[in-house]
């Protein structure tokens, strides 16, 4: 495949969404290249009227494969909202290489592009031009069609609107209330939590079934002890795609907290989450005191409980601000 874009009208019709991806050497040569592109013809299966085989000559190649069949030219369907393309790798030699994203036309901004090295166990976004730097080695799974996956995610409005959506705390866990106006196209929700990192992180998925109309609810059993907690809901679609709810916040007042004590029932480990832990002390059903610690006003600390009986306990909890918490333990 030369450098200049085909204008495939020998294919019968004109182009929707062309992608290109171009294989480079260090001294960013391009040594091959393949050509995605999405109309209303595509499909995942080899179709000799809509799609180019790849020559597959010199020492290096990259192709993208339709139902085993490497392809320098991918027709597909334009009406996939999110499409995974395995590719295919070949070199003649061992040494460094990169992947780009040469030609993105037609796509909406929306669209994201995502590689994936199986190999590595990574992934890289893909903004066009940006290059995946990556090493061919004498093992055999570092080329060939299970290294890269390059997957295309076009975003989708979904028919729907969110309705109010709330976060209180209640017996020291978070409860995220929300409803929308239909759920049809929804396929299931997305929670997402923000404390003390500037990222979202996932921490719960709810089915689309609703405790009423429309109505959804979750709990978040771990609140992290900074005073404020962000939380927002992400509906996600039959196909993929994806609505973000407001952004609704717990604000907490650090003193009132009670201390974490966690998992319940516990196995092996303990572990406490709290302010100014003075010390903890677990007594069994006579009484009798089986663990015992004394901290200067922690935040955290674990307990190793493997050597303790299966029963029922109580741990005592002493915090600097002179107050006293009791908690019923099962040891399993």
């Amino acid at each position: 495949i030369d450098s200049v874009v085909p204008n495939f009208q020998y294919f019968g019709t004109s182009n929707n969404q062309i992608l290109r991806l171009g294989l480079f050497d260090t001294a960013n040569g391009m040594l091959d290249e393949c050509v995605l592109r999405y109309n209303g013809h595509g499909s995942k299966q080899y179709n000799k009227d809509w799609d180019a085989v790849t020559l597959g000559g010199g020492n290096q190649n990259l192709a993208s494969m339709k139902a085993g069949v490497p392809l320098a030219i991918a027709t597909r369907n334009i009406n996939e909202r999110r499409d995974t393309i395995f590719l295919l790798l070949k070199s003649t030699q061992i040494g460094s290489f990169s992947i780009k994203m040469k030609e993105n036309t037609g796509f909406d901004a929306g669209t994201t592009f995502t590689l994936k090295d199986k190999f590595l166990g990574t992934e890289q976004n893909m903004p066009t031009n940006a290059a995946y730097f990556f090493t061919i080695t004498n093992d055999t799974n570092s080329a060939g069609s299970n290294r890269f996956v390059f997957i295309i995610h076009k975003p989708t409005t979904l028919p729907i609107l969110y309705g109010d959506i709330q976060a209180k705390e209640i017996n020291n866990t978070g409860v995220i209330n929300w409803s929308i106006t239909d759920s049809k196209a929804v396929k299931y929700f997305l929670v997402e939590r923000q404390s003390n990192n500037p990222t979202y992180d996932s921490i719960g998925k709810v089915s689309k079934a609703a405790l009423t109309s429309n109505s959804y609810q979750f709990t978040d059993s771990h609140l992290p002890m900074p005073a404020t907690v962000f939380y927002r809901v992400i509906a996600v679609g039959k196909t993929g795609e994806r609505v973000y709810s407001k952004v609704v916040s717990i604000r907490r007042n650090i003193d009132d907290i009670t201390t974490q004590v966690f998992p319940n029932p516990t196995q092996s480990v303990l572990y406490l989450q709290g302010k100014g832990i003075l010390s903890v002390t677990i007594v069994d059903a006579m009484g009798k005191v089986i663990k015992s610690q004394r901290k200067e006003g922690i935040s955290s600390m674990s307990i190793e409980m493997s050597d303790v009986a299966k029963g029922i306990y109580t741990v005592f909890i002493e915090r600097q601000n002179g107050k006293q918490e009791r908690k019923k333990l099962v040891k399993e």
